[in-house]
């Protein structure tokens, strides 16, 4: 039997560090005996891309199972010596049950037992991420919190439900916030990579934007109505890409917060044993 590790994220755990990782070492992985399909190869050198995994999403988006057998049988599998193979890809978090049971399907007829590897965080933590992202990729001009929008939960729960109900104890459900030191450490535990034998990322991959820049970029894409706002943030990033950031911590939002989504918390560590 064959076994596939499919890492859908989430969005905002390192997923871009981790792919990058993966890329940079899949030779390496090859060697151990897991295949790891270097279809975006710029990965390697710290760009940030949606993994190796988008044109698996791209044949289930369109419902063309029978690419999506192919993909998996060929593209992912693709050498005959190895009986393990990773697909990482944080769009694949976003499926509907319909798709998610049609995968199982495919891994089971061909004799694939299929890991689902998640990475959860702090909901403040990954919305003040989320709104630094649309600084730098959508224009955003207003400060953290002016819109309702900021401290939207995004429905991690409810994706967790969809796979859970297919996979059962075949999703494993990591707490960013404990592994976000060694993303690539956590990340081999649970797929038996081992690490000594691959090489280490040299740069931070998609770093957030510390609270200054923050400022500085929201005003300029105010000035240009956020046409620039990828173009001004890689360049400000490229000039220090291992800066330290920290996180904006606002009391009054951690409480919405708090009692918006305790309930889908609770659940959530109690289901997969988090803190």
């Amino acid at each position: 039997m064959k076994k596939l590790y499919l890492h859908i994220g989430f969005g905002k755990t390192g997923s871009s560090a981790l792919q990058s990782w993966l890329s940079l070492n899949s030779k390496a992985l090859g060697k151990q005996g897991i295949d790891y399909a270097d279809l975006v190869p710029k990965a390697k050198f710290g760009e940030a891309s949606s993994g190796n995994g988008y044109a698996l999403f791209m044949a289930c988006k369109q419902k063309q199972f029978e690419e999506v057998e192919r993909l998996i049988c060929s593209e992912y599998f693709f050498n005959h010596r190895n009986s393990v193979s990773i697909i990482s890809c944080e769009l694949l978090q976003g499926f509907a049950k319909p798709a998610i049971v049609k995968l199982r399907d495919i891994c089971q007829r061909n004799d694939i037992d299929i890991t689902i590897i998640v990475f959860v965080r702090s909901i403040y933590e990954q919305c003040y991420s989320n709104y630094l992202q649309r600084v730098k990729r959508s224009g955003a001009t207003h400060a953290f919190g002016e819109e309702e929008s900021d401290i939207a939960f995004s429905n991690t729960a409810e994706k967790l439900r969809r796979y859970l109900d297919v996979f059962g104890p075949q999703l494993t459900v990591l707490n960013y916030d404990e592994e976000k030191h060694d993303i690539c450490g956590a990340f081999s535990r649970i797929t038996g990579i081992n690490p000594k034998n691959t090489e280490t990322i040299k740069q931070r991959v998609n770093r957030s934007l510390t609270q200054e820049e923050t400022d500085v970029l929201r005003r300029l894409n105010g000035f240009h109505k956020g046409k620039f706002s990828t173009h001004l943030s890689d360049y400000v990033i490229r000039q220090s890409p291992n800066k330290e950031t920290h996180v904006f911590y606002d009391e009054s939002m951690v409480k919405t917060l708090r009692e918006k989504y305790d309930e889908d918390v609770q659940w959530v560590n109690c289901q997969f044993a988090l803190n």
